[in-house]
């Protein structure tokens, strides 16, 4: 990654954190920079705010690598609570991360909320593959590349409230955790 593309990045997620509800994501400011341009496979459009607090939350939870962006995720959780069971773990990989967001306009009831902007995250298809999916008949290696899109592809809600951006719903692109790298250099 180029030392432009690091810092701009890294200015990304200072300036517009996004925290799954209840996270406590960073504030951003309500400046209306712009839009991350394409960056390797992950891009958006729409509201740039909306677009760099969505980029945000996307790099906090997957790692960039050269097959497409992973994201490690419980493969045992405790049904009464959904909270990680045990240390084992499997792994999602997308081959991009492409999304256009939806505003959707705010009632007289939202404004009183605090609520300053909400949208609809679409995320466009693409391929995606698993490593030691718990569902899957495939242990310690990737299973075959499937497209995204196949039963809808992923989607998920993010808003401006008393100046905090919150990516919210229950889609897997804002539920993983960042791999390390000696991790994803173990999948193979």
């Amino acid at each position: 990654m180029s030392t432009v593309r690091a810092w701009l990045l890294a200015a990304l997620l200072v300036v517009a954190g996004c925290g799954k509800s209840g996270s406590g994501g960073a504030s951003a400011s309500g400046g209306s920079g712009a839009a991350p341009s394409e960056n390797g496979n992950l891009y958006g459009t729409g509201d740039p705010d909306a677009v760099n607090a969505v980029y945000a939350e996307l790099t906090q939870r997957w790692v960039q690598t050269p097959d497409g962006w992973v994201s490690e995720f419980p493969q045992h959780v405790y049904i009464a609570t959904g909270q990680r069971a045990d240390a084992a773990s499997f792994y999602r990989q997308i081959k991009e991360l492409k999304f256009d967001i939806q505003q959707n306009d705010l009632s007289d009831a939202d404004k009183l909320n605090g609520y300053e902007y909400n949208g609809y995250v679409q995320f466009r298809g693409s391929p995606i593959r698993t490593y030691d999916d718990p569902n899957s008949m495939v242990s310690n290696q990737w299973t075959s590349w499937t497209q995204s899109d196949e039963g809808g592809a992923p989607s998920f809600k993010v808003y401006k409230q008393n100046g905090k951006w919150t990516c919210d719903g229950d889609c897997y692109l804002i539920e993983g955790t960042q791999p390390s790298q000696d991790t994803i250099a173990q999948l193979k």
